[in-house]
């Protein structure tokens, strides 16, 4: 459009006076405004100038691009400045008429002209408003269709953020559902692996009792019985008290001991003729500082799901391994069963997710937190055939100087 066209490139300070011509304009301009434009040739006689923005900037238009005035485009125009080629000498300005009467020669009427146009643009005729109400129709439309899209964004973040309160209510009644339902299960369990073990107790006196003499293998078997029962009546409390306060009574575990014990333990209910199992555990595992009943509990789970899993598997194959790892060590318990499916593999541990057809879907999630509360993780490897599950805990720095 030639000198004193739009812009919104004002040097250094156009971003402020943009601001300021918006805050302080606001009344002004839009009275003025037709069809959302409004416009002035001279900016300072509407909001407050420095001599050097007077200089650089002289005239403005906003376009409101929003019906609650909240988004709006500014453009500025500098200074009009015009040349006109006079006739006459420089020096003489003004003269006197035979009447006495004081004249101003061209020169002096373009100088006054010029003083008067300092500080304003080229004014805004009927062309340059019906090209900025044509823009400010285009430009509002376009924000029209982007505040639409911003609007549908925080519309979907909104219902993501409440879905995922949603869950977390959820997940926060499982839990609490599960605290009850642990102490529920310890409180009825106690009291018959208590009347278990007075039972057997009692047997070796009811039969010297009617004076028959026990085999020195049937007297071990129920001292053993007796052992066995009070160490369930143990675990029962332990898990319980873990899964309604988090405690752990951690010592200096035997990692090795501990594993063996736990498959031990898995395979006495075992009927799985063509059943193997493979421990490859390192020759120096490191000892950790952990609780034994609740390590041995994470082992005895994973095992347990491990052989449910295959009962009807033509191989069946249990391979637990452990290995130091850097800082930690990793345990691995692999089975030849069906496998994960993918999508079910990230919610496994997760409560009430059965990862086998058989129990309520508590024992990995309880693996889970017993594993994240020695600062350890869980979690379930991809594979081919079979699952493959790993757990790692840290190795307590200082340990080897301290025990050896």
């Amino acid at each position: 459009m030639g000198e004193g066209k739009y812009s919104d490139q004002g040097g250094p300070h156009s971003g402020a006076l943009r601001a300021a011509l918006r805050a302080q304009t606001n009344d002004v301009l839009d009275a003025q405004s037709i069809e959302g434009v409004g416009t002035t040739d001279n900016l300072s006689s509407v909001i407050d100038m420095t001599p050097e923005q007077r200089k650089m900037i002289a005239g403005a238009a906003v376009l409101n691009l929003s019906d609650d005035g909240q988004d709006y485009m500014v453009l500025l125009r500098s200074t009009y400045r015009q040349t006109i080629r006079w006739a006459g000498k420089p020096e003489k300005i003004e003269t006197k008429d035979k009447d006495g009467i004081t004249r101003l020669s061209p020169r002096g009427s373009f100088a006054l002209w010029s003083e008067e146009r300092l500080g304003k643009s080229k004014p805004f005729d009927a062309i340059d408003r019906d090209t900025l109400r044509i823009l400010r129709r285009a430009l509002f439309a376009l924000n029209s269709v982007e505040r639409e899209r911003v609007a549908l964004e925080a519309q979907k973040k909104a219902e993501a953020e409440e879905l995922h309160l949603r869950h977390a209510l959820l997940d926060a009644a499982r839990a609490s559902s599960l605290c009850e339902l642990a102490s529920a299960i310890a409180h009825e369990l106690n009291q018959p692996l208590s009347a278990i073990s007075n039972y057997v107790s009692a047997c070796p006196q009811e039969f010297k009792n009617a004076g028959i003499d026990m085999p020195p293998r049937a007297v071990a078997l129920m001292d053993t019985a007796v052992t066995e029962t009070a160490r369930a009546g143990e675990l029962v409390r332990r898990v319980r008290d873990f899964i309604s306060r988090g405690d752990l009574k951690s010592e200096f575990i035997d990692l090795d001991k501990v594993i063996r014990q736990s498959v031990s333990l898995a395979l006495v209910p075992v009927d799985m003729p063509r059943l193997k199992v493979s421990l490859d555990l390192d020759a120096d595992l490191p000892l950790l500082l952990a609780d034994p009943v609740h390590v041995g509990q994470v082992l005895l789970n994973l095992s347990r799901n491990s052989l449910a899993a295959m009962e009807k598997s033509q191989t069946q194959q249990l391979t637990i391994r452990a290995h130091p790892q850097g800082d930690v060590v990793r345990i691995t318990v692999v089975d030849t069963g069906p496998g994960i499916p993918d999508d079910a593999r990230r919610l496994i541990f997760e409560p009430f997710h059965a990862s086998t057809t058989k129990g309520m879907g508590i024992g990995l999630s309880l693996c889970r937190s017993i594993v994240e509360a020695h600062a350890g993780r869980i979690w379930a490897e991809p594979s081919d055939s079979g699952a493959i599950l790993m757990f790692e805990l840290p190795i307590q720095a200082g340990l080897d100087d301290e025990h050896g």
